[in-house]
């Protein structure tokens, strides 16, 4: 491709890229319009996986050392590691039959997490793209429990079902 295509494809993806980074397999590239990170397939120039470095401001200068991704923080004076092997593309998800998620991904972040009525004390967990959790909701109900995002920053998310403590089912929340 020449590079007036390149330029194209690259032109409106992001709100104002601020530094990218290569990890040998996807291309990363900060934004400070959104506060995101974005992973990027470099075949399809299309955003496989948001990290939404919700509470820091301004994520600049991206670079990748073999392990971690490195980021500077314009708004905080501040650098940051992220550990991208735990990103959306590599999370390996469980599934037990009678459990929904949906819709997802979701465009006003409520995910509705339908529950079977053989489970009987269900704890959800829900993680940001750097193993924070944002949200914890236990019900001892079978039926359908609404997870609400909508007060976050849209990106992906994690989530994990516990029954009786021990987790039954995982997977990723798309807002």
């Amino acid at each position: 491709s020449t590079d007036a295509e390149y330029l194209e494809r690259y032109d409106g993806l992001f709100g104002y890229p601020t530094g990218m980074a290569w990890d040998g397999e996807y291309l990363w590239s900060s934004e400070n319009e959104f506060d995101n990170i974005n992973k990027i397939d470099p075949a399809t120039w299309t955003i496989i996986d948001q990290i939404s470095v919700a509470g820091y401001d301004f994520p600049n200068g991206l670079t990748f050392d073999g392990e971690y991704l490195w980021f500077a923080d314009n708004g905080l004076d501040m650098i940051y590691q992220i550990d991208i092997s735990n990103t959306a593309t590599r999370v390996e998800e469980t599934n037990v039959e009678g459990i929904n998620v949906y819709p997802n991904p979701s465009a006003d972040g409520r995910f509705t997490f339908s529950l079977p009525n053989y489970l009987s004390q269900n704890e959800i967990e829900v993680y940001n793209a750097l193993g924070q959790v944002v949200m914890n909701q236990v019900t001892s109900q079978a039926g359908n429990l609404v997870i609400d995002l909508s007060e976050f920053q849209r990106g992906t998310y994690f989530y994990r079902i516990l029954e009786e403590g021990q987790p039954i089912q995982s997977g990723s929340l798309i807002y």
